[in-house]
């Protein structure tokens, strides 16, 4: 049977996005491994390219390699940085065993050695932890951009404050959004309209924190910012937001943030 015939078989032998590599297959594959740390290494290649029916269309999976951790790293979890993610994998007697994956441990294993080989038996990862993975990588090539213009005028002293209070809150809210009214570079005389909107999970209350972080924010955005007009930051529960009311804004994310020019994107924190 041809190569191309036997591809049915990786989905018959269980693999899928976000499955574990047995200790056999990072054998056969030559993966370094560190000595004396627990890895293992994950599959971040889309379950649909594991099965595509044309080798040289996807002759490769991509993999990468995750850490066993004593707990699980809350800063790298929830897709906030873009260079670590903490996930939480299940292994014998539904054990918990906390993850730390790194992007820099990327690898690429040949496809075919899917065929002969199975899933790690003994460790895997929950649906929500393979969707977080998948969620993690997207962010690193699909970022926010913002007009450089718009944060020159900010000022770095400003925007650095502003990314440092969201850093600190970023697990009061489920989402920080902005909106602009307009989203390319505008000549001097013309004025960024920009609004400020925090969303929080239906099951929270509008806290004293949250209310302070909105009155912060509005503090950075009118302090002796020229050619911006912020209106009021807003506090609101994801259940009291229309559809209609997000379509104006975009996700404002700390760690993935980008600019069109660049001079602003700071490295996130490790």
């Amino acid at each position: 049977m041809a190569e191309e015939q036997q591809f049915d078989w990786i989905l018959t032998n269980g693999w899928r996005q976000g499955s574990v590599l047995s200790p056999e297959l990072v054998t056969a594959a030559g993966l370094p491994i560190e000595d004396g740390i627990a890895q293992h290494y994950l599959v971040v290649s889309h379950s649909c390219d594991l099965t595509n029916p044309k080798a040289e269309w996807e002759p490769y999976v991509e993999v990468l390699r995750a850490e066993e951790t004593a707990t699980l790293d809350r800063g790298c979890a929830s897709a906030r940085t873009p260079r670590k993610l903490a996930l939480p994998a299940t292994g014998h007697n539904s054990k918990e065993v906390p993850l730390l994956v790194r992007i820099e441990t990327r690898q690429f294993v040949p496809r075919a050695l899917f065929i002969t080989h199975r899933p790690n038996p003994d460790l895997r990862l929950p649906d929500e932890a393979v969707t977080m993975l998948a969620i993690w990588m997207s962010r690193r090539y699909r970022r926010p951009e913002m007009p450089t213009e718009f944060i020159n005028r900010l000022g770095e002293k400003n925007y650095i404050a502003f990314k440092n209070l969201g850093r600190k809150h970023r697990t009061t809210f489920s989402r920080v959004l902005i909106s602009l009214n307009s989203w390319e570079e505008l000549e001097s005389g013309l004025i960024y309209e920009v609004q400020i909107l925090a969303l929080l999970s239906p099951s929270q209350t509008i806290s004293k924190a949250a209310k302070e972080w909105a009155t912060t924010v509005d503090g950075l955005l009118s302090n002796g910012v020229e050619g911006v007009n912020a209106h009021l930051t807003e506090v609101k529960s994801e259940s009291a937001v229309s559809i209609a009311t997000l379509r104006q804004f975009r996700t404002f994310d700390f760690d993935f943030l980008s600019f069109a020019a660049g001079e602003f994107d700071l490295i996130a924190d490790e």
